[in-house]
């Protein structure tokens, strides 16, 4: 049974429609532009103190990070398990055949980090050959500067275990599964994909 066969059936019991997408965007928006701002506001009147001073930019950022993107998903949970009734397993989240599906991601890694070396050196040399420089990425700066080992440890878990997770009840569980549907398979990975990247513009 090949990778297209399991995901098959998700995509065929696809509960969800429309609606309920444009709820979560929605409900994700507010949480940007208004549900984060205004928490932060909230702790600083609470605690008369500016958080941000007092446990770093990175620990709050992380903090509301999770509060952004861990909300959406628990909606969603509320829109398959309380809504629709239906069984997690909807969106993909499934523990059958996991030791095999880890190996298989280690697998593909492991075929794919010559490629992105590769990139990497070649990059390296068109920016000596053209005397530019890259601009490096926030989240690479944030890591390199920051000085305390607690903070640095919440930032690696975060970015190892729990942003992955979440994008991918967001991304793949939930969207990319009810554009599938609709649109097809390579129509919902470039839709779902654009949709990934603009969230992490700003990131």
């Amino acid at each position: 049974m090949n990778n297209r066969e399991v995901y098959m059936p998700f995509v065929s019991d696809c509960v969800w429609d429309l609606k309920d997408v444009i709820k979560v965007l929605l409900f994700y928006l507010f949480l940007v532009f208004i549900g984060a701002p205004s928490l932060l506001q909230f702790f600083n009147y609470i605690t008369g103190k500016d958080l941000v001073s007092s446990f770093g930019e990175n620990s709050v950022i992380i903090l509301l990070s999770l509060f952004v993107n861990a909300l959406p998903c628990l909606y969603i949970f509320y829109i398959i398990c309380i809504e629709y009734k239906e069984p997690l397993i909807r969106l993909g989240l499934t523990l059958v055949d996991w030791k095999k599906n880890v190996l298989e991601g280690i697998k593909k890694y492991v075929i794919a980090l010559p490629f992105l070396i590769t990139a990497g050196l070649v990059t390296d040399f068109v920016c000596k050959l053209t005397g530019s420089s890259p601009q490096q990425q926030e989240i690479t700066k944030r890591v390199l500067e920051e000085n305390s080992s607690n903070v640095l440890i919440l930032m690696i878990v975060f970015g190892t275990f729990a942003a992955p997770v979440i994008e991918e009840i967001l991304f793949r569980g939930f969207l990319q599964t009810f554009l599938h549907k609709y649109l097809g398979r390579w129509k919902a990975i470039l839709i779902s994909s654009i949709f990934f990247s603009l969230v992490h513009m700003n990131i």
